[in-house]
């Protein structure tokens, strides 16, 4: 109940036999070799038995002759801070466990334009530049080399850091007629986070379907025995000829 209690105290007198062995031994050593003990952090359970974390720091202490007189140290109850550090472990955990099983690339991109965080989809969706998409690229020069090397087709110049202020969603055909939409959504902080998804199938059904529909509109047009244009064809075009 008040400090002064544990004057003339030792570590056996407050301590199981085995812990105050440790102890007396640990400072022992100190006291012998010089060596100071720097933030030993150490698990003990309390009186109530919970579990309550340390952190102690021990010195020898010497006279002007150099002579070792005794010891010095400090203990710190560090229980808060490794509960915070434990549940920022769990949370970091978590997150990759989203990152790594979710389908789409995903990036979170600094207000300068500096790559923050990315899971490796979103490196894979890009075979060119894949190796410079990590944390602390920087995209408008990653976006440059892209084009330099053919990576992205018709992606002009300064349009990433505008894509980036501005946000919204495209779509990136790459060299090897691989489809991407990206969707930026910026944040409050001026960065801004893409998710980037693998459209190509996608996209090959949207053209089929294009193909498909221009070849009906020709044959709903055509007579299938003369191959000449029907009287549907005759009816769309005099609209257009007496409108015009």
């Amino acid at each position: 109940a008040d400090p002064r209690q544990l004057i003339g105290k030792t570590d056996f007198d407050m301590n199981t036999p085995d812990r105050a062995a440790r102890l007396q031994q640990e400072e022992q050593a100190i006291m012998q070799h010089g060596a100071a003990l720097l933030d030993k952090e150490e698990l003990v359970l309390d009186s109530h038995g919970q579990e309550r974390w340390f952190e102690t720091s021990k010195v020898a202490l010497t006279n002007l002759t150099g002579r070792v007189i005794g010891l010095a140290g400090t203990t710190r109850d560090i229980t808060s801070r490794k509960a915070l550090e434990e549940s920022l472990v769990q949370s970091r955990a978590r997150v990759e466990l989203v990152l790594s099983e979710m389908s789409d690339g995903l990036a979170v991109i600094s207000p300068d334009g500096y790559i923050v965080l990315c899971n490796e989809q979103y490196q894979r969706l890009f075979p060119l530049t894949g190796m410079y998409r990590v944390p602390g690229g920087f995209l408008p020069k990653i976006a440059a080399e892209s084009r330099e090397l053919g990576e992205v087709q018709n992606y002009p110049p300064g349009h990433v850091m505008d894509l980036l202020r501005e946000g919204g969603e495209e779509q990136v055909h790459l060299f090897d007629d691989t489809w991407l939409e990206v969707r930026i959504r910026p944040a409050a902080n001026g960065g801004c986070t893409l998710v980037v998804s693998d459209i190509t199938r996608l996209k090959r059904a949207e053209l089929e379907m294009r193909s498909l529909t221009a070849e009906l509109e020709v044959l709903a047009a055509t007579d299938s025995l003369t191959g000449l244009a029907n009287r549907r064809a005759l009816d769309a075009r005099l609209e257009t000829e007496v409108a015009r």
